[in-house]
C-alpha cells in the first residue's frame, strides 16, 4: 500500500506511545541508562520521514531563485491571493541546509542539488534587494522584491546566512560556492544593525520608520 505524505503523517500521529525511552550511549559520556540501538524498522521510518519533509523545499522553492514559499497547503492546493507567492528568507535557510542533507543521503544526484544552491547563492549575492547585507523578510517568490511592506530582519537574515555558511561548508571544494557564500556573509554591517545603548543587534529595521 502506499501513502500519501498526509496520509503517512495522520498514521505516524495516531500510533501509540508505549515504547520505553531508551538514551543512545555515548562514547566517553557516563549514563546510568541502557544503550539504545536503533532497529531497522526505526532507521526506514526515519529516513523515509526526513526524506517527505525534505520534499517541501526542493517542491517549493523557485529554481531560479532558490526562494522558498513561506507557507503551503498540505494537500497540495494553492493558496489563493497574497501568499500565493511570498517566499520567506528564514525558509530559504533552510532550504539551503536541506539541500546539503539531500545531498549527503543520496535522496537525489548532488549535481543536481549543487545546481540549486548555486542558483540560489547566486540570486542572493547578485540580484536579492537588500540594505547593507540585511534581508526584508517577506519577498516575491520570483523575483525577490520586498512584498508587504514588511522589515529588513535579523532573525530572518540570520537564519538565512546559517543555510548560507552550511553550504559553503559542505561544498567548499566548489569554488563559485565558496566565494558567493563568503561575499554574502561579509557584506553583512552588524554594527549598522546594532543598538548603540544595549550593544544588542535589534530586531529590524523599515524603510519609513527605522529602526
Amino acid at each position: 500500500m502506499r501513502l500519501s505524505r498526509r496520509e503517512f503523517l495522520s498514521v505516524a500521529a495516531a500510533l501509540p506511545l508505549t515504547a520505553k525511552v531508551r538514551v543512545k550511549q555515548i562514547p566517553g559520556i557516563p549514563t546510568t541508562k541502557p544503550g539504545f540501538t536503533l532497529t531497522r524498522a526505526d532507521d526506514d521510518f526515519l529516513e523515509d520521514l526526513s526524506r517527505r519533509a525534505f520534499h517541501f523545499f526542493w517542491e517549493q522553492a523557485d529554481p531560479n531563485t532558490g526562494l522558498v514559499l513561506d507557507r503551503v497547503r498540505a494537500d497540495g492546493t494553492a493558496i489563493r491571493g497574497r501568499n500565493l507567492e511570498a517566499a520567506s528568507t528564514a525558509v530559504t535557510g533552510f532550504y539551503l541546509t536541506a539541500l546539503c542533507i539531500a545531498a549527503e543521503r543520496r535522496w537525489l544526484d548532488p549535481n543536481d542539488v549543487l545546481q540549486r544552491v548555486r542558483a540560489c547563492l547566486r540570486h542572493l549575492a547578485n540580484r536579492q534587494e537588500n540594505v547593507r547585507g540585511w534581508y526584508y523578510h517577506f519577498v516575491n517568490l520570483r523575483n525577490g522584491d520586498r512584498i508587504w511592506n514588511c522589515e529588513l530582519s535579523s532573525i530572518d537574515t540570520a537564519l538565512l546566512l546559517a543555510g548560507v555558511i552550511t553550504a559553503q561548508q559542505y561544498f567548499r571544494d566548489n569554488a563559485e560556492v565558496y566565494t558567493l557564500a563568503s561575499d554574502i556573509f561579509n557584506r553583512v554591517d552588524f554594527p549598522w544593525l546594532t543598538d548603540s545603548q544595549t550593544g544588542l543587534i535589534r530586531m529590524g529595521w523599515y524603510p519609513d520608520r527605522g529602526y
